[in-house]
């Protein structure tokens, strides 16, 4: 889905380096695979070194921004009575006609990373990723903050499965599914590896379709979608938040938490060019 023409020339510049692209971003995430054991570790490893790469990709007519921020604690919403993990990170497109927005998409991911044979999928976050019951998510003056999202895209809600980081196999250590798929393939509350090829796309595929529009939920104007996007840029600090307005909606946490990744990308006279 395009918001306007200005959309298809942006994801068509893009697709004109898709190659390149998801080339350089999978050995960003091999390295990270490779040199790390924990799910932490990983993101550390990966978020900045990716925010990096995208800000120093070049494509003539087109520029590229990228922020990354970690916050240690998980955010936590309720529903029907249950509490449970949000995921472990959103990431944020933003198509841009040079100062103008002319859209945004979104997907939220669970990250998953096992050293056996099989990956742990909790039933409650499954069922808030794939069916997106009505939940709540920070205080407001009256109560509690409310929201009813019915997503159009099923990748809205999503998760990443990496194994064992000695592995030899690249697609082993980067499957991706969304929630529907991972509830089909899901068995007893896990997912084998032997499963493994039943996932069509890897993560990194996954995030270049995002950039090029071709997978993520819109973030339509005045829909509880904006408004949750919203509260998960003030839940980062990279909008005001009033005092207090998540501590019944958080998770502190040693070391690690959740990630927020928002990556601008614009057309217009002050684009980057190839150098």
């Amino acid at each position: 889905m395009f918001f306007n023409d200005i959309g298809k020339e942006i994801s068509a510049k893009i697709k004109s380096r898709n190659e390149d692209i998801v080339r350089d971003i999978r050995l960003i995430h091999l390295n990270a695979v490779k040199s790390t054991r924990t799910e932490v570790q990983y993101f550390k490893k990966y978020f900045p070194d990716f925010e990096k790469h995208v800000n120093s990709l070049r494509i003539p007519g087109i520029s590229f921004s990228c922020r990354t921020k970690e916050i240690h604690g998980r955010p936590i919403v309720s529903y029907l009575g249950v509490r449970c993990e949000l995921g472990d990170y959103f990431i944020v497109v933003k198509y841009k006609d040079k100062e103008t927005v002319i859209g945004r998409k979104m997907i939220i991911c669970q990250h998953k990373r096992s050293h056996t044979t099989r990956w742990s999928i909790n039933p409650r976050q499954l069922a808030l990723l794939k069916d997106w019951p009505t939940f709540t998510f920070g205080k407001i003056a009256s109560g509690y903050n409310t929201f009813t999202i019915n997503p159009t895209r099923p990748e809205f809600g999503c998760y990443v499965l990496i194994n064992n980081p000695n592995t030899s196999s690249f697609y082993l250590s980067n499957l991706y599914g969304n929630a529907f798929e991972i509830d089909l393939i899901q068995n007893g509350g896990y997912i084998r590896v032997a499963d493994g090829r039943k996932f069509y796309y890897d993560s990194q595929d996954a995030i270049n379709l995002l950039l090029t529009w071709e997978i993520g939920e819109p973030i339509v104007g005045n829909s509880d979608l904006e408004k949750f996007t919203s509260a998960l840029y003030r839940y980062l600090d990279w909008e005001e938040d009033p005092p207090d307005e998540f501590a019944d909606f958080e998770e502190k946490m040693d070391e690690g938490g959740f990630w927020g990744i928002e990556i601008t990308v614009s057309v217009g006279e002050d684009s980057n060019r190839e150098d």
